[in-house]
C-alpha cells in the first residue's frame, strides 16, 4: 500500500474518531455527574467518572509516579511505535490499517485526558442487564476493541487469490 494513500486511510480513521471521543467527554462532563442516569429499562446507564488507572481501573491503586510512567510514558511509548508501523510497515492490508488506525485513535485519545485531567481519562458509559454489567468506559474504549476486533480478523484471512484461468493467462469465459 502506498505511503499517500495509507497515509490519507489513517487521517480519515485518526480525525473522526478522535474529535467523536473528545466531543462526547465534552458532553458527558457538562451533562452528567457521578449518579447514573438510565435509559432503555437500565441496560445503557450514562455515569460519569474520572478513571485514573486502565481498563476497569485496573492499576488505580499504585502510586501517582507508577501510574504516569505506565499510562502515559508507556501508553505513549507504544503509540509511537504503532504509528511508526501504521505508517511505514512494509506490508500491510487496508484492514489492518484501519483496525490499527481505531486502536491508535482511541489510545491517543485517552492519552489527550490524561494531560489534561491530570492523569485521569473521562469514562460515562456502561451496558448491562440487572447486575450483569460492563465496567464505566467511553467511546475511545470502542474504539480500540473494534480496531482490536478488525486487527484479529485480519490475521485469519487468506489473501485474496486471483482466478486461475487469469492467473494462466487464458481468458475467463
Amino acid at each position: 500500500m502506498k505511503f499517500a494513500y495509507r497515509s490519507l486511510l489513517l487521517s480519515s480513521v485518526l480525525f473522526p474518531c478522535i474529535g467523536c471521543d473528545q466531543a462526547t467527554k465534552q458532553i458527558a462532563m457538562s451533562a452528567l455527574d457521578d449518579s447514573p442516569h438510565t435509559y432503555l429499562e437500565g441496560i445503557l446507564r450514562l455515569q460519569l467518572s474520572y478513571n485514573s488507572g486502565a481498563f476497569l481501573s485496573i492499576g488505580d491503586n499504585l502510586s501517582p509516579f507508577t501510574r504516569q510512567s505506565i499510562f502515559f510514558w508507556g501508553v505513549a511509548s507504544l503509540l509511537l511505535a504503532a504509528l511508526l508501523y501504521l505508517l511505514f510497515a512494509q506490508r500491510i492490508t487496508r484492514p489492518q490499517v484501519i483496525g490499527l488506525g481505531l486502536c491508535f485513535a482511541g489510545g491517543v485519545s485517552n492519552l489527550v485526558d490524561r494531560v489534561r485531567f491530570n492523569g485521569t481519562v473521562v469514562d460515562f458509559l456502561n451496558l448491562g442487564v440487572n447486575h450483569l454489567r460492563t465496567g464505566i468506559f467511553n467511546v475511545a474504549d470502542m474504539l480500540i476493541l473494534t480496531g482490536a476486533a478488525i486487527l484479529a480478523t485480519s490475521f485469519f484471512r487468506k489473501p485474496a487469490r486471483p482466478c486461475q484461468a487469469v492467473h494462466e493467462g487464458m481468458s475467463p469465459e
